[in-house]
């Protein structure tokens, strides 16, 4: 089993970069969820807010284009899969790691099959460890319904709550690349929009949101 997942990993990282080469992105459908090769990078978000601390519980996953039996959307950050991680590692066991499962057949997020050793995993834990204790890169995260939904930060955020931290946050608005990949994943999703209500529900609202924002 590991041996097809490394190779389709591998296979999977040479056409994303055929992609970014050729600057083209393209969205696929697999037993999972939609996947993106290429997706381009947010240069254009806002800082709605400075820096402030708030409780992990407070914090909560958004969109990850999963289909709704494997979709983490909606789940707080301290019950999160990235949660069930950084106790995995804190403790030195990954064999039953309901992230690094999901994470090696292309269940966990928005990207395809990935394949990191166990020691790989053990490394980012000790470097997010040690930002916390210090003056670490706040976490971003985006507000819709009242709800704070993390843009960037869910491994830290996770980590703060198993250590019993706060989060040090700050708001932003989401900028036009995202909300066009976010316009791209419902135009697919709409083929089937019953695999696909708890993203689908969330990506709604956010396209709507920076629609009355951006009027």
């Amino acid at each position: 089993m590991n041996v097809i997942v490394r190779v389709r990993f591998f296979c999977i990282r040479f056409l994303n970069r055929m992609c970014k080469l050729f600057n083209k992105t393209i969205y696929y459908k697999t037993k999972y969820g939609i996947k993106v090769l290429n997706r381009k990078s947010d240069s254009e978000i806002q800082y709605v807010s400075e820096s402030v601390l708030l409780n992990p519980n407070e914090l909560y996953l958004g969109i990850d284009g999963l289909k709704d039996e494997y979709s983490s959307a909606g789940i707080s950050c301290d019950n999160s899969p990235h949660a069930d991680l950084m106790n995995k590692c804190l403790i030195g066991d990954l064999s039953d790691s309901y992230y690094i499962r999901n994470e090696r057949i292309g269940a966990l997020d928005g990207r395809d099959t990935v394949f990191y050793n166990d020691s790989f995993h053990f490394e980012q834990f000790r470097k997010n460890l040690s930002q916390i204790e210090k003056d670490y890169k706040p976490v971003k995260y985006y507000v819709i319904d009242g709800i704070k939904y993390i843009a960037d930060g869910k491994h830290r955020a996770s980590l703060c709550a198993i250590q019993n931290r706060k989060v040090k946050c700050c708001e932003i608005r989401l900028g036009q690349s995202t909300i066009d990949y976010f316009k791209n994943l419902v135009s697919v999703m709409e083929k089937r929009p019953e695999l696909y209500s708890k993203n689908l529900c969330l990506l709604r609202k956010i396209i709507l949101d920076y629609q009355e924002v951006n009027k």
